[in-house]
């Protein structure tokens, strides 16, 4: 029975090591920060020459979360391996991986190609976009060179730079640790080359650079290596406390001074006029029209002569006069006679007849 306990915790043991390492070279876990290693403890057959890169821009942003848009936390890797016969660079792979961690430790050409007469070259440059930090950028320790070049040869053995004045060289627990302990087996002139170009780090985000530690013990080899780490400190974008969006006063949907509100908005009570409308452009006058021609004014034709009114003379006799005051006309009186004299032809007719009869 305890066999067997020891069987499966074994087991266990070995699946969560198997899923501690990721593909790629990838290492993380829940107690240490994801760190990548390349090109470690490769052949050691002699008259090899090791070509290896890393390019790492990491980008963390400390205003909006870690892998918050619009500028989400992540890393990009850039690596490329290539293996050849000593003095030729050989058959190159090259990978870019993209991460939603930050990679904070880079492993590169340690313990490796110890055969003799052969090359190690290897070099590191780290980008760290740190948004909304506060702490400064200073300038990167360096631990380099030490223990290295040893076995014989023609001096100077060691061309070592690291950039100056106001960087830590030489110390423990440092950011830039290279070229430690390697190019032992004797040989040529300045056969370890490593240098740091000028580099800054922060507290708020620190990466660590092993390389070339430990390689091309082998006679006759040689050690060829740089790094460079920059840190850009970029301050986040301010957002004015009033207009944000969802603020009380200003914004949107704001109690006083926003669409709607109640006292200054248009349509408000008190203080917004209302927009006054958009004048009508004048109406031209019409041109003036031409004043017609006055027609000719006609010759008045001549007044008649007046017909004078002639009274009749008067009648002396008094039936006469009885007549005209009647105010009868002529063709009145004519008439009458007329009558009169019908009547009286036809009275004596009628007597005629009856003394005849």
């Amino acid at each position: 029975m305890l066999r067997k306990r020891l069987v499966a915790l074994a087991a266990i043991a070995l699946l969560s090591i198997g899923m501690a390492v990721a593909p790629g070279g990838f290492v993380s876990s829940a107690q240490a920060a994801p760190f990548y290693e390349q090109c470690e403890a490769n052949n050691d057959s002699p008259g090899l020459q090791l070509t290896c890169e890393i390019t790492l821009t990491n980008t963390l942003n400390l205003t909006t979360g870690y892998n918050a848009d619009p500028t989400p936390s992540g890393s990009v890797l850039s690596v490329v391996k290539c293996i050849g016969a000593a003095g030729v660079t050989g058959t190159c792979e090259t990978t870019s991986t993209p991460s939603t961690e930050i990679v904070t430790a880079l492993e590169q050409c340690n313990g490796a190609v110890n055969g003799g007469g052969s090359n190690v070259i290897c070099e590191v440059t780290v980008v760290n976009n740190i948004i909304g930090g506060t702490a400064a950028a200073t300038n990167a320790t360096v631990n380099q060179c030490n223990a290295s070049g040893g076995g014989g040869g023609t001096e100077p053995v060691l061309a070592c730079i690291a950039p100056s004045p106001g960087y830590v060289t030489n110390t423990t627990n440092a950011t830039i640790n290279q070229c430690n302990g390697s190019a032992n087996g004797g040989g040529g002139t300045t056969r370890v080359v490593c240098t740091v170009a000028p580099s800054t780090e922060s507290s708020a985000l620190r990466v660590t650079i092993n390389q070339c530690n430990g390689s091309a013990n082998g006679g006759g080899s040689t050690v060829t290596c740089a790094a460079r780490m920059t840190t850009n400190l970029i301050p986040a974008a301010v957002v004015p406390e009033d207009e944000t969006p969802g603020g009380e006063d200003e914004t949107p949907g704001g109690e006083d001074e926003t669409p709607g509100g109640e006292d200054e908005t248009p349509g408000g009570e008190d203080e917004t006029p209302a927009t006054p409308g958009v004048p009508t452009a004048p109406v031209t006058p019409a041109a003036p029209t031409t004043p017609a021609t006055p027609a000719t004014p006609t010759t008045p034709a001549a007044p008649s002569t007046p017909v004078t009114q002639q009274k009749a003379p008067a009648d002396r006799t008094r039936g006469t006069e009885r007549l005209a005051s009647t105010g009868a006309d002529d063709g009145s009186l004519a008439l009458l006679a007329a009558v009169m004299l019908g009547t009286g032809i036809a009275l004596v007719a009628i007597r005629r007849r009856s003394i005849h009869s």
